[in-house]
């Protein structure tokens, strides 16, 4: 059994940390939301713009 990180607003990078943490790994969840927001907040527009 793991123990609880976090709090419902920031349910994915808690999710992920608790997981990593049941084989061993402590990992923040702030390195994870921040590496998760990194990855998935670029998007580009009809006019190929690139946005972060």
């Amino acid at each position: 059994m793991s123990n609880y990180i976090g709090n419902g607003a920031y349910c994915y990078a808690n999710s992920a940390s608790m997981l990593l943490s049941s084989v061993g790994e402590k990992i923040d969840p702030g390195l994870l939301e921040t590496i998760g927001g990194f990855s998935l907040g670029a998007f580009r527009t009809q006019e190929d713009m690139l946005f972060f």
